[in-house]
């Protein structure tokens, strides 16, 4: 729970560990994705009132709705670096598709791109009640995972399933090649200051 947790001693946590991997915080009426490349933060996102915070302003935001919230949870996913680096791109590539139908992708070009590319990507498959990932790292799938999974999966079966739903869209978020592991926000932002000045400690 949200509640119980002291955010600098979370993220110091996560630091000291070496994770790889991301984050999640979710709220009420917001939510909070930090990715971790062994302790260092890479990126931090925050949904929160139809707007999308990224990195400074996110974990600003952040330190806001922790102190703020009564309700929430708090989950930690130590991922392989491949799957991080395509998390990654869910969570800040560019939106190469966007919400487009199923029916209307040629797919056998669209991996044909992926790969001859060398992409890191998340391609989304979804509709209004299911949702799946397929991940890739360098044109390569890394691995698959969907809704009812418990982690990440190496065969497609259960996001094939839900492309061939009655009305699935896609969307397929990538790196530039020069986004990457490359920035510890941890040092651009002192959360435990911030979080002691906003918290009146």
């Amino acid at each position: 729970p949200i509640s119980k947790l002291q955010l600098p001693d979370a993220l110091e946590k996560l630091k000291s560990g070496k994770l790889t991997g991301c984050a999640l915080f979710d709220f009420p009426a917001a939510d909070c994705a930090l990715v971790y490349d062994e302790g260092k933060l890479a990126h931090a996102v925050v949904h929160r009132d139809g707007q999308e915070m990224k990195d400074q302003a996110a974990l600003q935001s952040l330190v806001e709705m922790m102190l703020l919230a009564a309700h929430g949870s708090f989950s930690v996913y130590a991922l392989s670096r491949d799957i991080t680096a395509a998390v990654m791109a869910l969570v800040a590539g560019q939106a190469t598709i966007d919400g487009q139908e199923i029916k209307l992708i040629d797919f056998k070009a669209l991996l044909e791109r992926i790969k001859t590319e060398q992409m890191t990507a998340t391609l989304k498959i979804y509709t209004d009640d299911r949702a799946g990932l397929i991940f890739y790292r360098n044109g390569a799938t890394v691995g698959f995972f969907h809704d009812r999974a418990n982690a990440i999966e190496t065969t497609a079966g259960e996001v094939q399933h839900i492309a061939a739903l009655p009305g699935a869209r896609a969307d397929l978020r990538a790196l530039a090649a020069t986004d990457g592991f490359v920035l510890d926000l941890a040092g651009l932002v002192d959360i435990r200051a911030l979080w002691e000045t906003s918290s009146g400690n």
